[in-house]
């Protein structure tokens, strides 16, 4: 007869403050167990942080530092110098992540770090960068993104355009600007943002754009519009990006 299988207390741990424990836990095999010493782990909160750090700067497995990530997440505002640093990690899964956290804790000191990781070699974690990390923060973003629509970089302008689209109003201008980009995906990018923000100050813009040498460039001014002034008619309700 098989005997069964500890399971950590995870509960337990957490009344008693046993970080060490929840920390050894986060290696556990059981995915819920692991998710639950997480949790466990953000809700204790600052005499977490430094164990946590700890283990992620010496653990090699990217799924346990996942985990550990969603840990500080919770914990906020104290870790973001370290998540910062972690922009600079080797590994580009690894660096996602790391946005995601500071994007989801909306810290504005993480702007100009994520602005330079969108400037990084690897172009897909620039879009990630800025979409998932730079539009999430908001205002504070825009300025910085505003001067990365100037990059000479065509992905870093998208992934600016991206980010300044998901801020919404406060970038109404800086879209319209990005109208005129040499670049044809970064001007689509622009017109479905402005569509999507639904300010009547884009029409003439994007009327503007319906005459565009480049078909996806014209079709994402057309459905822009037709959000803009079906919103005016009041037939229709704002979307969300």
């Amino acid at each position: 007869m098989k005997m069964a299988l500890f399971t950590p207390n995870v509960k337990k741990m957490e009344r008693n403050q046993d970080v060490k424990g929840l920390i050894k836990t986060l290696k556990d095999k059981d995915q819920d167990i692991r998710s639950e010493a997480s949790a466990a782990l953000g809700r204790i909160g600052q005499p977490a942080i430094k164990p946590l750090i700890l283990t992620l700067t010496s653990e090699k497995n990217k799924d346990i530092q996942i985990v550990v990530l969603a840990a500080l997440q919770m914990i906020g505002t104290s870790v973001v110098e370290f998540l910062i640093q972690a922009l600079k990690d080797e590994d580009e899964s690894f660096q996602q992540k790391a946005a995601e956290v500071l994007g989801a804790i909306g810290d504005a000191r993480a702007v100009e770090p994520l602005i330079q990781a969108m400037e990084a070699n690897q172009w897909n974690f620039r879009m990630a960068a800025a979409s998932n990390a730079l539009g999430k923060i908001g205002e504070p973003a825009v300025e910085p993104l505003i001067r990365a629509l100037k990059n000479e970089n065509e992905f870093v302008r998208l992934g600016a355009t991206t980010a300044l689209g998901r801020i919404g109003q406060p970038a109404t201008e800086a879209l319209i600007l990005t109208l005129r980009d040499e670049n044809k995906n970064v001007r689509a990018c622009a017109a479905h943002a402005l569509g999507v923000i639904e300010v009547e100050r884009a029409e003439a813009p994007l009327t503007q754009a319906l005459k565009d040498e480049d078909q996806d460039v014209r079709k994402c001014a057309e459905e822009a519009l037709k959000k803009i002034r079906a919103r005016k008619s009041g037939l229709e309700p704002r979307n969300r990006y």
